[in-house]
């Protein structure tokens, strides 16, 4: 299950689930007790097959159903590989920026997503007050750490123009300013 203004840049507002062979094979049997009409594999699968003038059981949002179109058009042009080397080039430039500035990740570097860092606060920082800084003061959005690390670390993620180095240089930079003002 992923959602559209993940990796894909979408807009949100749709969640894709992807259903292997043996799961259609469950459901066809149905020896998937189906949470009604709407989460009823069988439902979607017979419109798909049934209805190609209107493919699915619900009304889509056809602008961010074609926008899903093309963006998924863009990543097959580009290839899952170098889109991965996208998301590995922009966590790293990140994550070097950050410990020139002292940060350290929570999650060790062979464990790490490549979408998304847990950044660790540095002693003496209060990560709400940085967060709430951030989107005051530079119109950033990041999301503090949940659990029992709230207020510990906070998450900030390198996908869509988030992952550009002009977007990375932005945080870097507002980070810097945040310290500097102590």
């Amino acid at each position: 299950i992923a959602a559209s203004n993940k990796c894909l840049g979408v807009a949100p507002g749709l969640a894709l689930v992807g259903i292997n062979p043996a799961m259609w094979e469950l459901a066809e049997k149905k020896q998937i007790k189906a949470a009604g009409w709407y989460l009823n594999l069988n439902t979607w699968r017979f419109y798909q097959e049934n209805v190609p003038a209107h493919p699915t059981p619900v009304t889509m949002h056809s602008r961010i159903m074609s926008s899903l179109n093309l963006a998924l058009e863009k990543l097959q042009a580009r290839g899952l590989e170098e889109q991965w080397r996208i998301y590995k080039t922009a966590a790293s430039y990140f994550r070097g920026g950050m410990a020139e500035m002292g940060f350290t990740m929570f999650a060790p570097q062979e464990h790490a997503s490549s979408v998304i860092s847990a950044v660790n606060v540095v002693p003496g920082m209060d990560a709400e007050d940085f967060i709430a800084y951030l989107q005051k003061e530079h119109q950033i959005r990041i999301s503090s750490a949940m659990g029992e690390l709230h207020g510990k670390a906070f998450r900030v993620g390198h996908l869509g123009k988030a992952g550009s180095a002009e977007y990375i240089n932005a945080f870097l930079e507002a980070t810097q300013q945040y310290l500097s003002a102590g």
